[in-house]
């Protein structure tokens, strides 16, 4: 059972955090951010953003320079020991338990953090089934392929039923099938009131999944709030292309009356079609107004929008970032 935490109290609040290192880089600046009970947010961003950076501190591995976190209440700087009892993290990659088994892994973590022994073992059948890796759970971790010691990560991160789960690339190299069940088991953490921070740069995965975004470029927030709001921004400012091919001896006239709505069209000769492109948001209310007028000089219409990831990607670039 996911353990809940008190009513008015945030499942996770970040104020002003602020990480230098000892070489004197940066890796998150003023960052400030709250999760409450079932609630999802997805924190994304290229390769060095500080996303990694970001969940170790509130994992309490990695002390802040500056700025709180909060756990369930609990200050992650004076009481890591308890904050680290309310949080289940999976982190980008796993080193030494190489010479344990899946099962004795789980088994020895989920010891460490006071786990009844029959209720351990229930609950490591229980993830295994979910996750489908019961062909692994005797199996040395040196001798299991990367996917599975991935799955493991997840799994150490479920095992205890947390208030927060902290997940860095959940999914990265998981076939299709196993992809599936880790979000549905995420999910079904998140509706017994787990809230959920998912760390990842692969918006077209996670855009189904979650409440709230931040987009993390040089450590700091380039934007972030609702995702609904973001797709909506998103389809309202996205590129959109139209091909038109045209009906024969119709190219001149089509161009023209490209024109006439305000939208800049092309004759491609290679492909015998006009090309036209621009932001969504004036592109499609001017074909809504003359799309009568281009049927009739047209044989076919066809409307590419651009996707939420490339406006994603888009924001990034605005700040420099590759």
């Amino acid at each position: 059972m996911v353990q809940r935490v008190e009513s008015g109290t945030h499942v996770l609040e970040i104020h002003n955090l602020y990480k230098r290192y000892k070489s004197g880089t940066v890796a998150n600046r003023s960052l400030s951010i709250s999760l409450d009970e079932s609630e999802f947010v997805c924190v994304m961003g290229p390769n060095g953003a500080g996303k990694s950076t970001l969940i170790r501190q509130i994992s309490a591995l990695l002390r802040p320079t500056s700025g709180t976190i909060r756990v369930c209440g609990l200050d992650a700087r004076r009481d890591p020991r308890k904050v680290k009892a309310k949080i289940g993290y999976q982190p980008q990659h796993l080193s030494g338990l190489s010479e344990l088994t899946f099962f004795e892994a789980l088994y020895f973590l989920g010891r460490l953090r006071r786990m009844d022994k029959k209720a351990l073992t229930a609950r490591i059948r229980e993830i295994s089934s979910a996750l489908q890796t019961e062909p692994v759970l005797k199996k040395r971790l040196d001798r299991i392929s990367g996917g599975y010691r991935r799955l493991l990560g997840v799994s150490l991160a479920l095992l205890p039923e947390p208030p927060l789960l902290l997940l860095d690339e959940p999914t990265a190299g998981l076939d299709p099938v196993h992809r599936r069940l880790v979000w549905r088991q995420i999910h079904h953490h998140q509706e017994r009131g787990a809230a959920v921070l998912v760390a990842s740069h692969n918006l077209a995965e996670v855009q189904t999944h979650m409440d709230r975004y931040a987009i993390m470029v040089d450590g700091e927030w380039v934007k972030e709030g609702d995702f609904q709001v973001l797709a909506e921004e998103a389809e309202a400012e996205a590129l959109v292309s139209i091909r038109i091919d045209p009906v024969r001896g119709q190219e001149g006239a089509l161009e023209e009356a490209l024109t006439q709505m305000g939208v800049c069209g092309q004759y491609d000769a290679e492909q015998r079609c006009l090309v036209a492109s621009g932001r969504s948001s004036v592109l499609l209310d001017a074909l809504q107004r003359g799309i009568g007028r281009l049927a009739r000089m047209s044989r076919e219409i066809k409307i590419e929008r651009g996707s939420l990831e490339s406006y994603y990607l888009e924001a990034v670039r605005r700040k420099g970032a590759t």
